[in-house]
Order: structure tokens, then sequence, then C-alpha cells
């Protein structure tokens, strides 16, 4: 679910929508990012970068926990294995904050 939001936001970021307040679900960017193209090119290439990386890292721990649980591979989910995914997962949502961050300094 967190890959395809992020997927979504970068596939925005990647065609310059990620910016566009007629749409009322890109970020919110202050004025001055709106009225310049600079600016937004930037912000637009911020929030593509940063969301396509985080849609890929957000697969990482959901193949490893497919590859876990089935019983085919012979390797059980341990508890620690899904408390490991948790704090990853946590940590992604916490750089998903990094671009709202980044385009409130533009």
């Amino acid at each position: 679910m967190l890959a395809m939001f992020n997927a979504r936001f970068a596939y925005k970021g990647f065609r310059g929508m990620a910016t566009d307040i007629r749409t009322r679900r890109g970020y919110k960017v202050s004025g001055k990012v709106r009225q310049s193209p600079e600016l937004t090119r930037i912000a637009n290439e911020i929030i593509a970068r940063w969301c396509t990386v985080i849609s890929v890292l957000a697969l990482i721990p959901a193949v490893a926990l497919v590859l876990g649980i089935l019983p085919d591979v012979g390797i059980g989910a341990r508890p620690w294995n899904v408390v490991i995914v948790v704090f990853y997962m946590w940590g992604l949502c916490s750089a998903m904050i990094y671009p709202q961050l980044r385009l409130s300094r533009l």
C-alpha cells in the first residue's frame, strides 16, 4: 500500500502535477513556488525522486516477508523478523515527510 501511494506521487512528480493546486491532491507549496516555473520544476523533481526511492524501498520487506512465510522455502516467519520489518516501515513513513520539509524551504 505504501509503495503504491508513493508510486502515484512519483508519477505525478515526473509528469509535473505534484505541485498542481487545481487537482487538490498534490503537495501544498508556497505561492512563491507556484509562481516560479523553475521552483515548480525543482519541487516536482524532489517529489518524484523521493517518492520513487521510498516506493522501491517499501517493496523490499514485502518480498522478504512473502518468501519467509511461504512453506516451500522452509523459512518460518519469526517474531523478530516481523519486528524488524515494522521498524523498517516506520522509518520509511518518517522519510515520507522529507519532501514536504524540503518544499517548505524553497
